[in-house]
């Protein structure tokens, strides 16, 4: 028996044949995410949705077609983005994605007034001391009680709504993976796993909370219906598809054997760290609490704790893209063999290699800050380097600080804790770049363990799928199939 996991990412359309005994990965087929919209603001980050369904559903069908004893179907995708839904189940909007910018966008002044005039006197100094100056983050932030930041579901809804952005006909909002799950079992209505519900934001205890949204002027009824487990949501042509679940709880679902002793860092386009947790993290801690699975035999839910640094990987391709463009200016490009299809980055990690060896002394290094595109907690934080001198101005101590910072920034999130005996390690800024694997090991002090499978996330909407259509009794039995490179 073989279940298939999708991943429906933010550049690209992921999909693995998960052998349902053994673990092993019988075939893998990503294809690019070509559906981005030029919008009218350089702040928008929009997809179009019916772009996305055929490319899925066009991936889907071929790997049904060449294995037919696929026994269930697992979905997972890129969190925090909505899109609108009508009453037949359709879009009726672009994917409005996580890297939207909405957010961030000041509220006028007298639509500020408007909005605060119906809140209370208490609220009303909050904004004085802030002196009149909110985003809608952080006005949806205040108004409501929880953390949010541009990007998320409801902060993109509610600038929407006090912009005239709501198509008219719409009734529901879901991510694109729940979208792909309505359309592949003919659903006109989606739901919505908690793992994906909490990262819409104003989502605590199972629920959207229908008080804090009235309370901010949202119509409650617009979220959909939410599922704790791995639900079977229909099927297409006899097999069962289960309901979509977030990127990140995937990634960590589909890399670690044990949960409760593994800590995973993903450096992809951006980086997140992630361990279990319980539900004591503070209300100013910088990670989130995310969701990732009801016990109901227990009574409890399983919660991961987070920590997100926007640019990850990123902040390297930004330093190869410098380099390349020294090279642009010398006016040597043909003469060297270089072309603008030619990657830096084999250069780069070999001079990083070297410089491991060569460069002993921390005394003399670059520290450099990756917070190129801000943080969740304040987008408008820009990266540095200092420690700048004499003799460390150069291209190899620019690598090496850069790959310092992409795990500084993770590292930050983290408290040492005894019960954590393994980093694992996924993402392919880190998987192609040893020296980066290296880093990680000494910061954390801990060994890298890296899975022999490459695409974690849609590995672990399989592992959610041979769970929730009965192959396997829990989710700790479906992760002992996991494998890492080495052992």
């Amino acid at each position: 028996m073989k279940v298939l996991g999708i991943d429906i990412g933010t550049t690209s359309v992921c999909a693995v044949i998960l052998h349902g005994a053994t673990g092993e990965v019988l075939e893998t087929v990503s294809i690019n995410n070509d559906a981005a919209i030029a919008g009218g603001k350089s702040w928008e980050a929009l997809q179009d949705a019916e772009k996305i369904w055929q490319r899925a559903e066009q991936l889907i069908d071929k790997l049904v077609g060449r294995h037919p004893d696929i026994g269930a179907i697992g979905l997972t995708g890129q969190m925090h983005g909505i899109v609108y839904i009508d009453a037949n189940g359709q879009s009726v909007s672009p994917l409005f994605t996580w890297q939207d910018g909405r957010g961030d966008k000041l509220v006028p002044s007298v639509k500020l007034k408007e909005i605060i005039s119906v809140q209370t006197e208490l609220l009303q100094d909050d904004l004085n001391r802030q002196s009149g100056q909110l985003t809608y983050a952080a006005l949806l932030s205040l108004l409501s009680g929880y953390k949010l930041a541009t990007g998320f579901g409801a902060v993109t809804h509610f600038y929407n709504i006090h912009n005239n952005l709501v198509p008219e006909n719409a009734v529901k909002i879901c991510t694109i993976h729940d979208y792909i799950g309505m359309r592949l079992t003919k659903r006109k209505s989606p739901l919505m796993h908690i793992s994906d519900a909490a990262s819409l934001g104003l989502f605590q205890h199972g629920i959207f909370d229908g008080e804090a949204l009235r309370k901010c002027q949202i119509d409650p009824d617009i979220f959909p219906e939410v599922a704790s487990d791995f639900a079977v949501i229909g099927r297409k042509d006899d097999i069962p598809v289960i309901v979509a679940i977030g990127d990140n709880q995937a990634s960590f679902i589909g890399s670690v054997r044990d949960m409760s002793s593994s800590i995973v860092i993903n450096i992809g386009t951006s980086g997140q760290i992630s361990m279990l947790a319980d539900d004591l993290v503070d209300d100013f801690s910088a990670m989130e609490l995310r969701p990732l699975l009801a016990l109901h035999d227990a009574g409890q839910e399983l919660v991961i704790s987070v920590g997100a640094a926007l640019c990850g990987g990123k902040a390297y391709a930004l330093l190869e893209k410098l380099f390349r463009s020294v090279i642009d200016m010398s006016g040597t490009t043909h003469q060297q063999g270089f072309d603008q299809d030619t990657s830096l980055f084999p250069v780069m990690n070999k001079l990083a290699e070297e410089a491991l060896e060569k460069y002993t002394d921390d005394s003399d290094k670059l520290v450099v800050s990756t917070r190129f595109r801000g943080t969740r907690q304040d987008p408008h934080i820009r990266g540095s380097i200092s420690g700048i001198g004499m003799h460390n101005f150069d291209a190899q101590h620019m690598i090496i600080g850069v790959l310092e910072g992409m795990v500084d920034e993770l590292y930050e999130f983290y408290s040492p804790d005894t019960s954590h005996k393994h980093l694992v390690g996924s993402g392919n800024a880190l998987r192609r770049n040893p020296v980066l694997q290296k880093i990680a090991a000494k910061r954390f002090g801990l060994p890298l363990l890296i899975p022999m499978h490459t695409e974690e996330a849609a590995y672990g909407a399989a592992l959610a799928a041979l769970t929730g259509a009965g192959f396997c009794d829990s989710l700790e039995q479906a992760q002992s199939l996991i494998r890492y490179q080495g052992g």
